[in-house]
């Protein structure tokens, strides 16, 4: 109940006058607000994310505040989709993107093991920093990858001589490379305007030979062809000349592109 002094200032029932009340209105939203805050910034189990690259981004942030270092350590994944992944830093921390009862496809903090079962070395922190490739390194291996289109073999030779200090180990040299390899999509939408001129070409002469391949996700992912001129060669004369782009150089892709040129023989020996 409210009752109205004779300076015309309102006061409570219980006493406290209508600006105390205002002042506690304004100290709770304030405090809403501090909460809110404290959970952006907080680690719990529970947390959920957008996307793998928000969790990342922010545990990451997460870490320096806290004086650590995050490190990826184990990753399942499921038809290429990260379905969760363990960091390590003092503790382990586990994350996940359930597949059942996440209709959003959350990034979910599951667990914070706070007592693991070992500690983390701190020189294996100090090794990550000294192995990690310099933007020079980098462009070099941009340069190389994009324009000479050079291997790991011939690049590793021309970082080792050029940075000779720098440590290089295989597995970061071909996670280098293949950041600027084109990936499928790339590779897609490139091949797919070649394709559709090659069957062009094949719909008005049908000794053309073009074959394409395709991964689980329906993406263009090989794609190999022969002019009538070199179909013939290669039959009759055994000279042979291909064209193909391959998503890789795996052995898989190369298997595949020699069983197509294979089997060029194989139908003409049929027909």
């Amino acid at each position: 109940m409210i009752e109205e002094s004779e300076e015309n200032e309102f006061f409570y029932t219980d006493g406290s006058s209508k600006s105390s009340h205002d002042t506690n209105y304004l100290q709770i939203y304030t405090d809403l607000l501090n909460q809110n805050d404290t959970d952006r910034s907080s680690l719990y189990s529970g947390k959920k994310f957008a996307t793998w690259k928000l969790c990342e981004s922010f545990l990451n942030e997460w870490a320096k505040v806290q004086e650590f270092r995050i490190i990826k350590d184990c990753v399942q994944c499921d038809n290429g989709v990260v379905r969760q992944r363990t960091y390590l830093y003092e503790h382990s921390l586990n994350t996940s993107c359930p597949k059942i009862n996440n209709p959003e496809d959350s990034i979910i903090i599951n667990k914070i093991v706070e007592n693991y079962n070992y500690l983390l070395n701190p020189k294996r922190i100090e090794f990550e920093d000294i192995k990690k490739f310099s933007d020079a390194m980098l462009e070099d291996v941009r340069f190389m990858t994009v324009y000479c289109k050079f291997g790991a073999t011939v690049q590793r030779k021309f970082l080792e001589g050029k940075y000779s200090i720098q440590p290089i180990y295989s597995n970061d040299l071909y996670a280098a490379i293949q950041k600027f390899r084109p990936n499928s999509k790339t590779l897609s939408n490139d091949a797919a305007q070649i394709s559709n001129w090659l069957y062009q070409k094949k719909d008005t002469d049908l000794h053309w030979v073009v074959v394409r391949d395709w991964d689980n996700d329906n993406t263009l992912t090989r794609l190999l062809w022969m002019t009538p001129i070199q179909v013939e060669n290669w039959i009759q004369q055994n000279i042979l000349l291909a064209q193909a782009l391959l998503i890789d150089e795996s052995i898989e892709s190369h298997k595949w592109m020699f069983e197509q040129i294979i089997k060029v023989r194989e139908l003409s020996n049929i027909s």
